[in-house]
Order: structure tokens, then C-alpha cells, then sequence
């Protein structure tokens, strides 16, 4: 138990995560660096780089002992203002107001869950990124400072208030966890385009460290290349590529998964649904349903035939960038259809109803056939043709405007605005398929586009701006498009609802 109005101070085994932490991000600097001067250097020299990194390691070691030394965190009652001072030659103190708090997670990454510690992330409304990190608590202390922080305790001069606050908190506590099993149908079934172009690059970068090391050493014969494709039929070479490629995806989107999501504990509150996950690093936050700002889930085929989807959350995000907003977005992967409810059921009391559709104009189909098919293979035939001696690539060109056709057509049959009083839902995509909600009474902004080309065919766009992030639906009816827009702000200004 824990008087959090007292300043405190870090736990002192967090002077080693400190110190791995400082030794790490020095050895992804450095150490390729090392290894060529080892490698290659005289024996004195490697002593004197011996003796240097010792003496590094003794300093990151005293600064992570001043660091430990000079940070204290409290709360101070008066003020309702939670506070961090921090910082061995420039001294700092952070002061943010208790309501002003919007997320409280404690995390533990590999080196925190050696030596036992647990990383407490404040973020508050209007803050760009985390605004406080205490990074070497134990458990107890971090689940206690969460529960004071999100509640606003007001009065924390005494442990028995820490202990009620506390505890009032975990009443009516209900446990769910995403099995094994829905995790390696997610790694099987999801990310497939994302991975392959990681594995693409990962393999260039390999290749050219290679080949810059070993110079001629490493250079192909194209005679030999050629000869090794010919001894075989082409078509068993791209089969065989075709496969390991597959593999590779699959190996690495489940590895991915079950290391990220592994042990993925829901824990539903009278106020908030708490997550924890992760293998090495483990990772807890907290959702509000008050702060919810954008729910998207996403499903493709045979995620919606084993009766799974993911569902991506994003809250109060303060002044970030959209971008941002996406990246730090809450992923709940694996949810049931009875889940999926659940979750909704708990975050808007009701399950979310698409009403009035808007469809997307025809134009929105032909702008991606032109662009991203006759485009390309304009710009192909004009500059690159003397440098193709088969006709036999000519071919493709016919199927590769089928394929280019087929994915825009989808694209565009899929897209959708969808308005209701109480809901706008945003659905897209060809193969993973999102359907991206909102409450039209959280939207802070709306702009409206129109090009002077759009102008005579009543084409135009819309822009909802988001405390969480932002909604674009483009290439639609500009008059529809502007009646919802005045309904929409009639909402707002009519809505007594607080989402802060």
C-alpha cells in the first residue's frame, strides 16, 4: 500500500533496467563498429576498445544511478495535479491535472522482466504522445498509482484510502481470454501484403551488406544464372519461389502474432475494459468508453468463415497527427461475432446500425483503372520497351489490366458511407474488409472538398475530424454529402453528451 502525496521514488532494481536499457541503444549504435575494428584492427587497438567500453559501461552505470537518485513522482492533493520530477544536469518537473488524464498503462518489456519492474505510461487529453513514463515500479505500486490516477482520487494522504480506492475498482470484475487457437487462425489469416514487402526488404538489406563486404567474391555469373534456370522448367522455379514465399508469410505472421498477443486477458470493470498482452514485453491498458473515439474492425474471408475479426480502438489522442493516432491504435484480435457485441454493448450501450447508404461515384473506380492500370503500362510502352526483347512480356499487360480492374471494381462496389442518428460507419478495402465507426456528436471538425473538375458532375468529399484521428470518404455525391454535413453539425451543437 502505497500514500502516493508523499514524493517517491523509482524501485532501486530499476538502476539495472536503467542500465540495459542506456547498454542497448549504445550497442545498436556501435556495434557494428566493433566488430569491424575487432575484426580487423591491431591487437593494442583492441585492448584500447576493450578499455573504452568498459568505461562506458561504468558511466551509463552511475547515470542510471543519478537517474534513480533525481526522479520522484506524487500527487498533490491541493493542487489535483499529478507530478514527476525527473533529470541529473537539467532538472525538470512535469504537472498534469488528475481530469486531464485520459490513459494509464503499465507495460514490461523483456529487460523490465528480468529484474522484475513494470513501466507506468501517463497520457493525458491534448498531449502529444506519452507525457510521463515511470519506467521501474513493482507490480503493486503500478496497478495502485493506475487505479488512483483513473478514478481522480482526490485525497490520497493515507494507505487506507490507496487500499479502498483500489479496491473499489475491482468489483464486478468479469475475465475473458482470446484463446490460443483465435491467434493462430489471426497470424494464419491477416498482414499478408505487409509482410511480404518486411521480407523484400529485409532480403535486399542482407544482400547488399553481403555484397559489400565480400565485393567480387559475391557477384553472379549471369551465364551460370541462366544455365541454372534453364536445367530446369521455369515453371518449377516460380512454383517453388511461389510456395517459400507462402511459408514465409504464414511463419512470420503467426510468430508475429503470438509473440505480440500471446496471453491476451480482457478484463471488463464496472467502467472500463482493461488488456494485457504479450510474450516477452507484456503490455496493460485501459479503455473508457466515454474516451472511445473511433472503433474500426476488419475481416476478410476466411477470417469471417472461422467467425473472427480484429477490432482496432482509438481514444482521446490530444493534437497528434492522424498517422499517430493510427499507429498507437488498441488492437483486439481474434473477437467472436458474441464478442464483437459484447464490446460494442459496452462502449456505445447498443449495437451499432448502418442506416442510409452513400455510395461512391463511378468515378471513383475509373480514376484507379486509369491511374494504377492504363497509366503504368502507358509509361511502359513509351520509355521501357526497347529494353524488353521478349514479346512474350507483352502478354501480361492484358492481364494485368484484368487484375488492376477487378481489384478497383471491388474497391469501389465495397465503399460506403453509412448514416444514422446515432452512428456513421465508414466501410472499405478489397480484401480485408474495415468498417470504421464514430458517434456523430465526438466529431470536433468537418471540411468538405470539391475540385473545380468535380464541380459540373456534383462530386465531392468530406474530412470528420476526431479527437482520435480522422475519416475521409471521397467521390461521392457532393449534394447528399452537404445535407449530412448540416445534419451532422445540427448534432453537435445540440448534444449535451461529454466524451472527455
Amino acid at each position: 500500500m502505497e500514500n502516493f502525496s508523499q514524493p517517491q521514488r523509482q524501485s532501486k532494481i530499476g538502476i539495472i533496467a536503467h542500465f540495459l536499457y542506456a547498454l542497448q541503444k549504445l550497442l545498436r549504435a556501435f556495434v557494428p563498429l566493433l566488430i569491424i575494428i575487432l575484426l580487423k584492427a591491431e591487437s593494442q587497438t583492441r585492448i584500447y576498445v576493450v578499455l573504452v567500453s568498459v568505461v562506458l559501461c561504468i558511466l551509463l552505470l552511475v547515470m542510471a544511478y543519478l537517474n534513480f537518485k533525481n526522479f520522484y513522482f506524487y500527487i498533490r492533493p491541493e493542487s489535483n495535479e499529478f507530478i514527476v520530477e525527473k533529470g541529473v544536469f537539467n532538472r525538470s518537473k512535469i504537472m498534469i491535472q488528475l481530469e486531464k488524464i485520459q490513459q494509464v498503462n503499465i507495460n514490461q518489456s523483456f529487460v523490465q522482466k528480468l529484474v522484475g519492474v513494470f513501466a507506468v505510461e501517463i497520457d493525458s487529453a491534448g498531449g502529444s504522445g506519452k507525457e510521463v513514463m515511470i519506467n521501474s515500479v513493482s507490480y503493486d505500486v503500478a496497478v495502485a498509482l493506475k487505479h488512483c490516477l483513473l478514478e481522480h482520487a482526490l485525497s490520497v494522504t493515507s494507505d487506507k484510502e490507496v487500499y479502498l480506492t483500489k479496491n473499489k475498482a475491482d468489483k464486478d470484475i468479469k475475465t475473458s481470454k482470446i484463446s490460443m487457437g483465435s491467434l493462430i487462425k489471426v497470424g494464419l489469416t491477416s498482414r499478408y501484403i505487409q509482410t511480404f514487402l518486411i521480407i523484400l526488404l529485409f532480403l535486399n538489406t542482407i544482400y547488399e551488406q553481403v555484397s559489400n563486404y565480400l565485393g567480387d567474391r559475391f557477384e553472379v555469373d549471369p551465364e551460370q544464372m541462366e544455365a541454372y534456370v534453364n536445367q530446369y522448367w521455369i515453371g518449377y522455379v516460380i512454383l517453388f519461389f511461389a510456395i517459400l514465399s507462402i511459408l514465409s508469410v504464414l511463419v512470420i505472421n503467426l510468430i508475429r502474432t503470438l509473440y505480440k498477443f500471446y496471453n491476451f486477458t480482457i478484463v471488463k470493470e464496472s467502467h472500463s475494459l482493461l488488456l494485457s498482452f504479450g510474450l516477452l514485453a507484456t503490455r496493460s491498458t485501459i479503455i473508457r468508453p466515454n474516451r472511445v473515439q473511433i472503433i474500426k474492425t476488419v475481416q476478410n474471408y476466411f477470417q469471417k468463415r472461422w467467425d473472427i475479426l480484429q477490432i482496432h480502438i482509438r481514444q482521446v489522442a490530444g493534437e497528434e497527427s492522424d498517422k499517430q493516432n493510427k499507429k498507437s491504435a488498441l488492437e483486439i484480435p481474434g473477437c467472436s461475432a458474441v464478442e464483437k457485441a459484447d464490446l460494442f454493448q459496452m462502449i456505445y450501450g447498443e449495437q451499432p446500425v448502418e442506416g442510409v447508404a452513400l455510395k461512391s461515384s463511378n468515378r471513383f473506380f475509373w480514376m484507379r483503372f486509369f491511374f494504377f492500370g492504363l497509366f503504368p503500362i502507358l509509361l511502359f510502352l513509351l520509355f521501357f520497351r526497347d529494353y524488353i526483347a521478349s514479346r512474350e512480356w507483352y502478354a501480361i499487360m492484358p492481364l494485368y489490366l484484368i487484375l488492376v480492374s477487378a481489384v478497383s471494381y471491388r474497391m469501389y462496389r465495397v465503399r460506403t458511407l453509412y448514416i444514422h442518428p446515432q452512428f456513421i460507419v465508414i466501410k472499405r478495402g478489397f480484401w480485408d474488409i474495415s468498417k470504421e465507426i464514430i458517434e456523430p456528436y465526438k466529431i470536433q471538425k468537418i471540411e468538405t472538398t470539391q475540385f473545380f473538375w468535380q464541380r459540373n458532375s456534383d462530386i465531392g468529399g468530406v474530412s470528420l475530424y476526431t479527437a482520435g484521428g480522422v475519416l475521409r470518404f471521397n467521390s461521392a455525391k457532393y449534394s447528399e454529402i452537404k445535407k449530412y454535413v448540416d445534419y451532422w453539425l445540427f448534432q453537435i451543437e445540440t448534444s449535451t453528451k461529454n466524451w472527455m
